[in-house]
């Protein structure tokens, strides 16, 4: 019989929850049967864990995952972009983004998710070797442009004010359709001292 800790149970049901619902993750379960078992693992975790009604639920969730990348090591890192050799810090900022990109789905209202953005916008500052890095994914977020990505770039670019992805974002309003276009408005707007939401977070008040 399979044991997990609490912190494996609480990532492994997001995951779950995350991926069953992704095409991609459909094809690549080529043995229908196997499903039986998925549906199986996600129900016992469903039953068993109280922290998804935790109003503290985002945090509990982030202390989890980060128990457990401390645990790993090196262990599961990329070894290289194609921008260049990914620094374990660099691979850290990819990662807490990735987590916010399935945090914003879940979270209810922006005090579970300033935590979190204040984060990792702190850990972009202190690490400008990253930078490349962390605009070629904000770059590639812009072109798959929807709510969660506009919170993300629009929070650090307010603070940051890259150039690259004001320029990026303008290219790419230019060209986009009506829904997008109003997406790609809002990340523009951050760039602004006046940023219509800025209010939304205590940092900027």
């Amino acid at each position: 019989m399979i044991r997990l800790t609490k912190n494996q149970a609480l990532v492994l049901s997001l995951w779950l929850e995350r991926v069953e619902g992704n095409e991609v993750f459909k094809r690549l379960v080529d043995d229908r049967a196997v499903w039986s078992a998925l549906l199986r693992i996600e129900g016992t975790l469903d039953k068993s864990l109280a922290e998804p009604f935790h109003p503290d639920y985002v945090a509990l969730l982030e202390a989890a995952r980060d128990q457990l990348l401390e645990e790993l090591g090196d262990f599961g890192l990329p070894e290289e972009t194609h921008v260049e050799a990914v620094h374990e810090d660099c691979a850290l900022i990819l990662d807490k983004i990735e987590f916010l990109l399935v945090v914003n789905r879940i979270a209810v209202g922006v005090d579970q998710v300033e935590p979190l953005l204040d984060d990792l916008l702190n850990r972009i500052h202190h690490r400008p070797h990253c930078w490349p890095v962390v605009s070629q994914r904000l770059e590639a977020l812009l072109e798959a442009i929807d709510y969660n990505n506009v919170v993300i770039i629009g929070y650090c670019m307010h603070e940051l004010r890259w150039e690259q992805i004001r320029s990026k974002t303008v290219e790419l309003k230019a060209a986009a359709g009506p829904d997008q276009v109003l997406l790609y408005h809002r990340v523009l707007e951050s760039f602004q001292d006046d940023w219509p939401e800025r209010d939304l977070y205590e940092r900027f008040e």
